[in-house]
């Protein structure tokens, strides 16, 4: 394996070579992202908190990469304040968006179970809140 390397290293062709990283906008990552939840099927099978858990995840990590808000550390009111002064975030999409952390942090955190329509209207809304807030970003597919 020495003579490997070092006919590699004469030839000056790298030793080991790296695919490049593909960089995803932050709306299609959290697309790609909830349609890998939606498939999981979690809440349909039990699986309501983590269901809830991995929503949000999701929802905040795409806040922070879109709108430069700390929405991991955050509270769900934090992110509403922080958010509300947004041009590009429509108050009503807003609203949906925060009925959807109240409802994930009572399933999370006071054991809420929520009815299957509930749980089908946040995975919507979140969607929704993705889309709408794409505006000012390259779009594709979206």
């Amino acid at each position: 394996s020495g003579v490997w390397y070092w006919k590699k290293r004469r030839k000056k062709e790298p030793v080991f070579t790296l695919k490049p990283k593909v960089v995803m906008p932050p709306y299609e990552r959290a697309l790609h992202e909830l349609e890998k939840l939606r498939v999981k099927k979690l809440w349909q099978n039990g699986k309501v908190k983590e269901y809830h858990s991995e929503l949000t995840e999701i929802l905040r990590q795409y806040i922070e990469e879109r709108f430069q808000v700390p929405a991991l550390e955050q509270t769900s009111a934090e992110i509403f304040t922080s958010l509300a002064g947004h041009t590009d975030c429509p108050r009503d999409i807003l609203d949906k968006l925060m009925h959807l952390l109240v409802l994930a942090d009572m399933v999370k955190f006071a054991k809420a179970q929520p009815l299957p329509t509930e749980n089908d209207a946040s995975f919507s809304d979140g969607v929704e809140f993705v889309r709408s807030t794409i505006k000012g970003m390259e779009v594709k597919n979206a």
